[in-house]
Parts: structure tokens; sequence; C-alpha cells
């Protein structure tokens, strides 16, 4: 959590440097070119759905033409296009998790960061979660994805990375192990 913060923005690292897509994290270009979902997100719980990504979406920079045909997209890959017009303090902790990955996706980002992505979904939204995941990866998004859950990261992944007080403890390429 703390590295994905640090790439973000969000924690100035007591030394060294970070960069992502080849500029500093604090670019304001790089920074619109990112998706983010936290794990402990926290949403203002009176907009509604649609609200909440159309918020995000302007704020990434989006064309409004483009973001009034992206959330409604966005809204059906994540299981809520019925909820569109729905207040975000009635929705369920599920509900929150997948609103969250949707105002991470709603504009098509070229990096995508999610901490604990799955935390509070049944196993068919963990599903879901991995279904989009492989999308986003095959669209040609670079999908970082911090878990505990370590059967998650194995069937979502395609490499793991173990880090430890800041380093890189292990590295391990999943997907020469799964033609073997």
């Amino acid at each position: 959590s703390t590295s994905i913060k640090m790439l973000r923005g969000l924690v100035k690292p007591t030394g060294g440097r970070a960069t992502i897509l080849g500029a500093s994290v604090t670019d304001v270009d790089v920074r619109q070119r990112i998706g983010f979902l936290p794990e402990d997100f926290r949403f203002y719980d009176w907009l509604t759905a649609v609200e909440l990504l159309q918020l995000h979406g302007r704020l990434c920079g989006m064309k409004a033409a483009r973001l009034r045909a992206r959330v409604p997209e966005v809204l059906e890959l994540v299981g809520l296009a019925a909820h569109g017009d729905r207040r975000l303090r009635g929705f369920s902790k599920g509900m929150l998790q997948r609103i969250g990955l949707a105002q991470a996706l709603v504009h098509e980002p070229d990096v995508i960061f999610l901490d604990e992505p799955t935390s509070g979904l049944d196993p068919m939204g963990r599903r879901l979660v991995r279904d989009i995941l492989r999308a986003e990866r095959d669209r040609g998004a670079t999908v970082f994805l911090n878990s505990h859950l370590l059967g998650e990261v194995e069937i979502t992944c395609d490499r793991v990375v173990f880090i430890k007080d800041g380093e890189v403890i292990a590295s391990h390429d999943l997907r020469a192990r799964s033609q073997e």
C-alpha cells in the first residue's frame, strides 16, 4: 500500500525517486493517465454513481462527449448499470468496491493501481474483477495489483513481486510457470 501511495504521489519517499510512463509521479499529465483504487476509499456519499464517474472523468481531463458515452459503459462493465442514479450512501460494501473500480477505469488509463480490489466482494464479484483486469491488460494497460490474497494474485497476475521494507525480495513470472 505504501509503495502504491508513493507511486501516486500521495506519500513522499524518504529517499530515491519514482517515475511512471517516463515522467515524475507528480507530473499532472501522467497523473491523468493513471487509474487508482485505494484500499480505504471514501466517496462523497451524496453523489449518485453517475455523478461520481462524471466527476472523476472530468478530473482526468475527459472530453464531455466521450465521458457521456463512457459512464454507461463502465457502469455496465462493473455490473451497476441499473444503479447509476442511486446515491452512493445506499450502496453495499461490494457495490462501493465495484463503483470504486469503475472510477479507476472511467478514463481508460494506461496504468491502473488497485489496492485490495476484491475486498468485500463475494466469489462472483471477485471473478468479475479478475475478468475486468484481464480485459484491461489485453487493452494494453499496465495493472498493479496489491493484495494479501495470494490465490487471487496467482489467478490474476502475469508477474508477482514481493516487497519488504521498500526492497524487492523476490520476483516471479507466473506466465512462464503456466506454460510448463
